[in-house]
């Protein structure tokens, strides 16, 4: 799988990395922010992105994805033909603003109503990432470094509020990661790294927005 440097630093200070493409086009994409940080780091983040991969996360998406498009479809054309008769029975003629804006409002409300559900799938696949990252050797002390430094560069809290993770959490907040880190070093025997050594780092490292 080919690993790719985008240049993302001349829109935004954000750090982030994804697996794109499907079949032979699929490869994982790496912010150049990204490329700032120490490479055990880097090397943490590729062995989630080939989690993902591992796990067909892409394709899943895809389907689903799909399987939403057509749930849109299916809904918008039994509106229509409802607006329709309903614009027949009570005026006489076609309202095609208000069969357009009925269609429109059907979709609008499905989506909100759906928006806790698609985001939790999200975190789930995500937590799935992690699990697997973490059992195919990626260093907890390595994964509790970086999302503590994520949280910085990325303006995020470590923890986030409950009803921000529960519209918009396309992940699991940094603190729920690094206590998964913890169990997994826990598990293992291995150390993890001090927080005195952890701060210090972070006030020699000012966030990317931050610099120079």
């Amino acid at each position: 799988l080919d690993v790719v440097v985008a240049s993302s630093s001349t829109r935004s200070s954000r750090v982030n990395a994804r697996v794109v493409g499907l079949g032979p086009t699929r490869r994982v994409v790496l912010d150049d922010t990204l490329l700032e940080r120490p490479r055990t780091e880097i090397r943490a983040v590729i062995g989630h992105e080939l989690a993902h991969e591992r796990n067909r996360d892409v394709e899943r998406a895809v389907l689903a994805s799909a399987a939403g498009l057509l749930v849109v479809a299916v809904v918008l054309r039994r509106t229509w033909s409802d607006a329709r008769v309903r614009a027949h029975v009570g005026a006489g003629d076609e309202s095609d603003v208000r069969i357009v804006a009925v269609a429109f409002l059907v979709v609008t409300v499905l989506g909100v109503l759906a928006q806790p559900l698609v985001m939790w799938q999200s975190r789930r696949v995500e937590s799935a990432a992690d699990h697997l990252a973490l059992d195919i050797g990626v260093e907890p002390a390595t994964v509790i470094a970086l999302q503590r430094r994520l949280s910085i560069d990325n303006l995020h809290p470590l923890e986030p509020a409950a009803w921000r993770t529960l519209l918009f959490g396309s992940h699991p907040g940094g603190g729920e990661r690094i206590r998964r880190a913890v169990l997994q070093a826990d598990r293992d025997g291995g150390d993890l790294p001090d927080a005195t050594d952890l701060l210090e780092a972070e006030a020699a490292d000012p966030p990317g927005w931050n610099r120079p």
